[in-house]
Parts: structure tokens; C-alpha cells; sequence
């Protein structure tokens, strides 16, 4: 299958070429257990052309929905994607600058996730087009290419609405994240807090993990001594500062204390079928220099073997992330999956008027139907 995709995204750019490439490659692929209501919009790039290709579950493979070409290069979305890194690095200037500027930086943000949303959703939104369309309530995962590993799908506006208020969102970062069967992580949380003098309001997210009964609070040398040691089927949770270096992401990872666990140290431990929370800054950026692999403190903990990692795609204020954080918490032990979970999360957030510079960064990637085990 790897092969057929990689000759796929190397294909002539044209149009119906590139959809009847899509179909003949994806239509054999298995995704097995999508549910009637879940759907995958795999993005592909075609000599700097974006095409998208959404698909159902059907006996033994995948039905595609729709293959269209995308109104927007991959120059094109690298490009909404500067801008908005552009505003959120402000949130590195501290509170009392961020709250002069906030203004400007929530229009430049609506502006840029409108227009993202425009040449990447609302094609598959569209009911006038040929296919079958996105509907409200279906639940979706998001196979992403090249610049679009950056993209905050859930935030994407169409018509005023972001998607995540449309449908629950997750990412994969390749078609294989989504053959296993569903995982079942325990409710053993492995916890450890960045430096509280700098991260104020920490302790709520560790608080958030108290009704669940089993969770065990680390200082940082235990917490690295016991994830050397390997961790099974347990929920790690790291709150702390997060560091993205795009020249050399595998020195990309999260500030403990004085200690700092980067991308290169995270890939090398056994964390099998783990749940990995990261609400550290920048923590679900990407690089793929060569175009295939990805490289990054997310990546790196499904290389030591994770089920699910959610993460963060840029800076945001401790208070927003400890609030994500709660309500993510609170949503899991009502026994949603993770991707269900960080949804709702995401709309109680946008729903209480939060802007989305402080919610659509969050990310969930990997295993789609991944839950907690039974009380």
C-alpha cells in the first residue's frame, strides 16, 4: 500500500488524473472497522497541487465519497500558516501584551482559519457537488500531507461555524493509525508539572485527573525514571513547557524543570499503547523535510509506541490549556472516546466565547476510536 500511495502523490497534476489515481490506490486499502457515520479525508499533494479524497467505510476496503482538486497550492496554505504563526508567537510577549493586542490577533486568526476552511473543508461540505458530502454529526479523521500536518482542522470555519461544531475531529497521521482495532487505554494517570513558577495554574490540570482514582503524581527524575523503565496501556500527562526546533526537530520536546525530554530521548522508550496528553506549547508541530517522514515530540511518542497523543500546534496561555485540559479529563471518565473528547472540549471552550487561538491548537492524532477502560 505504501508504494501505491507514494507513486499516487507523485502523480500528474491533473485533475481527473489525480482522482482516478485516488480511487484505484485508496479503493484498495482496508480501513476496516469505520463506523457508518465516520468518514476520512485524506489530502494528497500532486507537483505542488492539493487534492482531497473522502471515504467510508465499506466490506473489506473504502468507498470514496468524493476526489476533488483543491483550490489552493501547498505555497498557498504554508503561507496561512505563517501568518498565523505570526499571532500566536505574541503569546511569548506575556499576558499584559497579549491582552493589548488581542483584538487584532483574534480578526487575524478568524481570517486565516475562514480562508484555510474555504480551500480545504468547504469543498466536502458542499451538497451541490458531485458525491456524496460531510454532514453535521458525522465523525471524521483528518489524513494530512506535507504543510497541512499543521493545519487546526478542528478550527477551520465554513459559513461562520467551525468544523469541530460540525463533527468531531481527529488526525492520523497515516492510513495505518486507523487499521488496528480500538484501543483501551487504563485509568492509571502517570502525571508530572512543569516548573509552577512559571505555569501558575499547573495544579488544575492535575486536579482535573482526581476523580478517576488512580492517578500517581511524579517530580520530574521519577516520572523520566519510570518512562525509562516502559509504561503500558497507561495515561501520561505532561504539563509543561513544550519547545519546537524547526531546523533540527528531534531536539523538539518538553521543558521538565531544569530537565528538557526531547523528540530524539522520547522515540527511544517503550510506551506501548499509551494515551499521551501534552498541553506544552508547539508540542503537535511537525517537520517533514523529506516529504514522508515526520519528525517532532508527537511523532516521536508513536515511534516509543503510543496509541493516541493529543498536543498542541502553538503557544497558548496556561489558563486556556488548563481549562482544555479539564474539560478533556471530564469527558473521558463520562467514557467518551479521546476523539469525542477532545471535541467537546474544543466546543465547551468556543462556547464560552473563548477565541480560537486559545482551543483550535489542540489536537488529538492517532487511534480514532481509543477510550478509556470501563470504571
Amino acid at each position: 500500500m505504501r508504494e501505491e500511495l507514494l507513486r499516487l502523490q507523485r502523480a500528474e497534476s491533473g485533475a481527473h488524473a489525480a482522482g482516478r489515481a485516488a480511487r484505484g490506490a485508496l479503493e484498495r486499502v482496508d480501513l476496516g472497522r469505520l463506523g457508518p457515520r465516520e468518514r476520512v479525508l485524506y489530502y494528497l499533494e500532486a507537483r505542488g497541487v492539493l487534492h482531497g479524497v473522502l471515504l467510508a467505510g465499506a466490506p473489506g476496503g473504502v468507498r470514496v465519497l468524493r476526489a476533488l482538486r483543491l483550490d489552493v497550492s501547498a505555497r498557498g496554505v504554508e503561507a496561512e500558516l505563517t501568518r498565523l504563526r505570526f499571532q500566536v508567537q505574541k503569546y511569548r510577549h506575556g499576558r499584559d501584551y497579549v491582552a493589548r493586542h488581542s483584538a487584532h490577533v483574534q480578526r487575524a486568526f478568524e481570517r486565516v482559519l475562514q480562508e484555510l476552511g474555504r480551500a480545504l473543508v468547504a469543498p466536502f461540505l458542499d451538497p451541490s457537488l458531485a458525491g456524496e458530502a460531510l454532514r453535521d454529526g458525522d465523525a471524521l479523521v483528518v489524513v494530512p500531507y506535507g504543510a497541512l500536518h499543521e493545519v487546526p482542522f478542528a478550527g477551520l470555519a465554513v459559513d461562520g461555524r467551525a468544523l469541530v461544531e460540525r463533527v468531531d475531529v481527529s488526525l492520523a497521521r497515516s492510513l495505518g493509525q486507523l487499521r488496528a482495532d480500538a484501543g483501551v487505554a487504563r485509568r492509571a494517570v502517570l502525571s508530572c508539572l512543569g516548573a509552577a513558577e512559571d505555569l501558575p495554574e499547573v495544579e488544575r490540570e492535575r486536579a482535573a485527573f482526581d476523580a478517576w482514582g488512580a492517578l500517581e503524581a511524579c517530580d520530574v527524575d521519577a516520572f523520566l525514571a519510570r518512562l525509562a523503565g516502559g509504561v503500558e496501556g497507561a495515561v501520561l500527562h505532561l504539563a509543561a513547557h513544550g519547545s519546537y526546533e524547526p531546523q533540527h526537530p528531534l531536539f523538539s520536546g518538553v521543558r521538565l524543570g531544569a530537565r528538557h525530554l526531547t523528540a530524539f530521548d522520547i522515540a527511544r522508550l517503550a510506551l506501548p499503547e499509551c494515551l499521551v496528553l501534552l498541553s506544552g506549547c508547539e508540542t503537535g508541530r511537525q517537520a517533514n523535510p523529506r516529504g514522508e517522514e515526520l519528525y517532532g515530540p508527537e511523532q516521536a511518542f508513536f515511534r516509543a509506541g503510543a496509541r493516541g497523543v493529543v498536543s498542541c500546534l502553538w503557544p497558548v496561555a496556561d489558563s486556556a490549556g488548563a481549562s482544555f485540559v479539564a474539560e478533556l479529563a471530564r469527558a473521558l471518565d463520562e467514557g467518551l472516546d479521546v476523539r469525542a473528547a477532545t471535541s467537546r472540549a474544543q466546543r465547551v471552550a468556543a462556547g464560552r466565547g473563548a477565541p480560537p487561538q486559545d482551543w483550535a491548537g489542540f489536537v488529538y492524532a492517532g487511534d480514532p476510536g481509543l477510550r478509556l477502560a470501563a470504571r
